[in-house]
Formats: C-alpha cells, structure tokens, sequence
C-alpha cells in the first residue's frame, strides 16, 4: 500500500523487503490504470542502480507491478518459418532469433519487425542511409521478436510504373530531337 503521495518505485520495493534472488528485474510489468496508462515500460536495473533515475516513477493509486522470475528465452512470433521460443543468448541480435525459427517467412516484411523487451519497451529496426549496416536490436531474456506480414494492399505497381518512366523518356527523346532540328 502507498503511504504518501510522493512514494516511488524502489520505496515500494523496499517495503516489500527487496528483491529474491529468482527475481529478474529486467521483466518487471509496470502497469497504471489511472489516466489510461497501460503498461509502462521500466528500466528497474537501473533505478536499483540510481534512485534518482528517471524510471523511479512517483505510484498512483491502482499501480500494478509485477516481477517475474528469470525466463531464459526469447519468443519469436509473426512472419517467420516457425514460431518458437528460441533459448536466450546474451549479445545476440533480432536477425539470430529470426533465424533459429527457421528464418522470415514468404510474406514477412522483415524491415518492420521489431523486438518488445520483457519489460514493455519496443525497439524496432533503425533504417540507415547509403551503405550503413541497419541498426537491429537485441532481445533480452523474456522477450519478444515480432515479425510482421507484408501489407497485401500495399504492392507497388511496377508495370505502371515503368510505363509511366517510359513514357516520360520519350517525351525528352521527342523534345530533344526538335530542338536539334530547329538549329
């Protein structure tokens, strides 16, 4: 129970007599019902580490937190060959998971997928421009890859579009050829 207005995160925890050891700080379920909060992703290692971190979030009423035990995989789900849980890997990116459920599936669109760590936070795939390697996150125990399926009303329309590029290259052909003649 809250006993001040201004109780936080690691007050909390505290009164509850810390952390077990089978506890797994890094899949903490923080969620808020008040002003329709939702699941509010935490980094609790590192408001053990700094009380004054950011993530030390002020409790309201109707707070819920819950703090698994260590689960030593990583979910793999979506688009892919075959949706698994793959054992976890410390340092291993989104691309390793994908690939040990048997790879992107046919309609997977693989520049979408995205990765939810156990405590709530998203990280998707950072496009890079030119001739950079893509930024792709790496889970951490307990979550989750998510690849999702190719939007099928989103198909480009290559006939049109080369027609459309042929056309406007006979065109300059034409315009050029006149104004040659005119000279």
């Amino acid at each position: 129970a809250l006993k001040t207005r201004t109780d936080r995160l690691l007050d909390l925890i505290g009164r509850a007599g810390g952390l077990t050891r089978e506890a797994y700080p890094a899949g903490i379920r923080f969620f808020r019902t008040a002003d329709r909060g939702g699941r509010i992703g935490v980094d609790l290692l590192g408001v053990i580490t700094d009380p004054k971190f950011r993530d030390n979030l002020i409790l309201s009423g109707g707070d819920s937190i819950f703090i698994p035990e260590y689960i030593p995989v990583v979910y793999v789900r979506g688009a892919v060959a075959s949706p698994t849980s793959v054992t976890y890997v410390p340092g291993k990116s989104l691309e390793y998971y994908v690939s040990s459920a048997g790879g992107y599936g046919r309609d997977a669109d693989g520049k979408r997928a995205y990765v939810t760590q156990p405590n709530g936070k998203v990280q998707s795939v950072h496009r890079r421009w030119w001739f950079l390697p893509d930024s792709k996150p790496g889970p951490l125990a307990g979550g989750t890859v998510f690849v999702p399926a190719r939007d099928p009303l989103d198909k480009k329309d290559w006939l049109g579009i080369v027609g459309a590029v042929a056309q406007i290259l006979a065109s300059m052909a034409t315009v050029v050829i006149v104004v040659l003649k005119t000279k």
